[in-house]
C-alpha cells in the first residue's frame, strides 16, 4: 500500500490527494447554520448560570443603582459604594502595567542555536505589536489592558489568534479579545473542538464588511456567528444562512484561546454535573454578595442622615387646622404661630451600637476579600517593613488568579501564531518592537528563520 502524496492506494483507484479532498468535503459539509446553531444553543443552556453570574458581575463593576426599596420605589434612600468598580480597575492597572517578557531558555541547546532562539523572540515581540497597532487602528485598547480587563471582570480570556492574508498576499496578524459572554465552545480529549463567537452588527456594517445586502433599515441588527472548527471557519447570519462558508482557515487545531481564571479547579456535582457558575471566576467572588448587605447598611445611615438635614416636627394648635407657610428647616427662618400653637422638633432616630459594630465587621470583611487602604495609596501612619510585606501578600492573593490566566493566555496564543507561521504556507512577515533588553528591531521575517 502506498502513502505518497498522489500515489494510487492499493485496490481503490482513487489517489490518496483525492481521498483526502473527499474527506474534506465530507467535513465542510457537515458544517451547516442549522448545526451551528444547535451547537451554541446547547452551550448556553449548558453555561446559563455562568452568564447569570457574569451579568452581575457586570452590574457590579457598572455601579448599578442599588435600591433599598423592596416594592422598587425611590421612597427610602438607597446608597450604591463604588468598591467594585475600586477594586477592579486597581487589578485591572496592576495587571496591565506590569512587565511582560517572552523568554525561550536555552537549555541544554548548543551555542549556535542561541542566536535562533534570540530571534524567535524578537518575532514573538514583533507579533505582540503588530497585533496591538491592529487593535488601535481599530479603535481598541491593547491587548495587555483587554485582557486584564477579561480576566478580571469575566473570570475567562477568550481570543482569536490567527494568521490572514490580505488581497496582495501580504500576511498579518489578528490577535482579537472575545467578550467569553458572548462566545460558545465545545471540548473533546485534546481540548477545543470547536468555538463561536456571535455579536450583533447593522446591516450596514454587514453590506461593509462582507458585501451583503440585508435588505431594509441599515441600523437594523442581525446576529452574526464566526464558528470555527479544527480545520474550517464559517461565518453565520442567524436566519439568513452563511455570509461566508466554511473555509479552510490553515491553523494547526482551532484558532480560539480559551483560558478560566483559577484557583477552584473545574469540579463536578454529585450528579455528574459541571460546576459552570464557579469555574472560571472573577475578582468579585469574595466579596459578591457583601456588596449588596454594605449598601443597605449605608443606605439605613443615608437615610437617618437626611433626616437630619430635613427635621421632622410636629405642630399643636387648638383645632388641628393651623399650617405653616414656611419650611421650619430653612436657616434663619421665623416662623409666625398664634399665641394657641406650639412647633415641637421630633427626637432624631439613632442607630443602635449593635449596627455600628455590624457596619465595621462588613467593612472588614470587604478588607479580607479585596485589598487594603494602602493599596490605594491611603497610609495614615508609617508603617514598618513587616507589615509592608504582609499588605503586599494580600495584594498577591488577589492578583495571582487573573495574572496565571494571562501568562497562560499568551503562550497559547503565541504558540498557535508560531505553529501556524512555520507550516510554510505564509509568505515573509515585517515585524518590529522592542526585545526583553529593550533594543528596538525591524526584521523582515521568514518563515525559515523560526522553525
Amino acid at each position: 500500500m502506498m502513502y505518497g502524496g498522489g500515489q494510487a492506494e492499493q485496490g481503490t483507484g482513487q489517489s490518496i490527494d483525492a481521498i483526502v479532498q473527499l474527506l474534506d468535503d465530507a467535513a465542510r459539509n457537515a458544517i451547516t447554520p442549522e448545526n451551528i446553531d444547535q451547537k451554541i444553543q446547547a452551550f448556553m443552556q449548558d453555561y446559563a448560570d455562568l452568564h447569570r453570574r457574569m451579568d452581575a458581575d457586570q452590574e457590579l463593576y457598572d455601579l448599578k443603582a442599588y435600591n433599598a426599596n423592596k416594592d422598587g420605589t425611590t421612597t427610602f434612600p438607597s446608597y450604591t459604594s463604588n468598591s467594585p468598580r475600586t477594586f477592579a480597575k486597581k487589578i485591572i492597572s496592576l495587571l496591565s502595567s506590569g512587565d511582560m517578557f517572552v523568554r525561550i531558555p536555552y537549555g541544554d541547546s548548543l551555542r549556535d542555536d542561541h542566536d535562533r532562539y534570540d530571534i524567535k523572540e524578537r518575532f514573538l515581540y514583533g507579533l505582540l505589536e503588530s497585533a496591538d497597532e491592529r487593535l488601535v487602528k481599530r479603535l481598541e485598547i491593547r491587548l495587555k489592558s483587554q485582557l486584564a480587563w477579561y480576566a478580571t471582570v469575566r473570570g475567562y480570556i477568550c481570543v482569536r489568534a490567527v494568521l490572514y492574508k490580505n488581497g496582495r498576499g501580504q500576511t498579518y496578524v489578528d490577535i482579537s479579545p472575545l467578550d467569553p459572554r458572548s462566545a460558545a465552545w465545545g471540548l473533546g480529549a485534546d481540548g477545543l473542538e470547536w468555538a463561536a463567537y456571535t455579536t450583533q452588527r447593522t446591516a450596514a456594517m454587514i453590506k461593509s464588511q462582507y458585501n451583503v445586502d440585508m435588505g431594509g433599515q441599515s441600523n437594523a441588527l442581525y446576529e452574526i456567528t464566526d464558528y470555527y472548527d479544527k480545520v474550517f471557519n464559517a461565518t453565520v447570519i442567524r436566519g439568513h444562512g452563511f455570509v461566508k462558508p466554511p473555509t479552510i482557515h490553515g491553523a494547526d487545531g482551532v484558532p480560539i484561546v480559551i483560558v478560566a481564571v483559577g484557583p477552584t479547579p473545574n469540579l463536578q456535582t454529585q450528579y455528574g454535573q459541571l460546576t459552570t457558575k464557579g469555574y472560571g471566576e472573577s475578582i468579585f467572588a469574595e466579596n459578591r454578595a457583601v456588596y449588596e448587605t454594605r449598601n443597605k447598611v449605608m443606605s439605613i445611615y443615608l437615610s437617618l442622615v437626611e433626616k437630619a438635614r430635613d427635621r421632622s416636627y410636629v405642630l399643636y394648635s387648638v383645632d388641628g387646622s393651623t399650617r405653616l407657610k414656611d419650611n421650619p428647616n430653612e436657616a434663619a427662618g421665623v416662623i409666625p404661630l398664634p399665641a394657641t400653637a406650639k412647633l415641637q422638633l421630633v427626637d432624631l432616630a439613632e442607630t443602635t451600637k449593635d449596627a455600628a459594630i455590624l457596619a465595621g465587621v462588613i467593612s472588614e470583611e470587604m478588607h479580607f476579600g479585596s485589598l487594603s487602604k494602602t493599596s490605594y495609596g491611603d497610609v495614615p501612619f508609617q508603617l514598618s517593613g513587616f507589615a509592608i510585606n504582609s499588605l503586599r501578600k494580600s495584594e498577591t492573593a488577589a492578583l495571582q488568579p487573573p495574572l496565571d490566566a494571562m501568562e497562560v493566555g499568551y503562550e497559547q496564543i503565541l504558540n498557535k501564531l508560531s505553529d501556524q507561521y512555520v507550516t510554510g504556507s505564509y509568505g515573509p512577515i515585517q515585524l518590529s518592537g522592542y526585545d526583553s533588553n529593550r533594543a528596538y528591531f525591524n526584521v523582515n521575517y521568514s518563515p525559515e528563520m523560526i522553525a
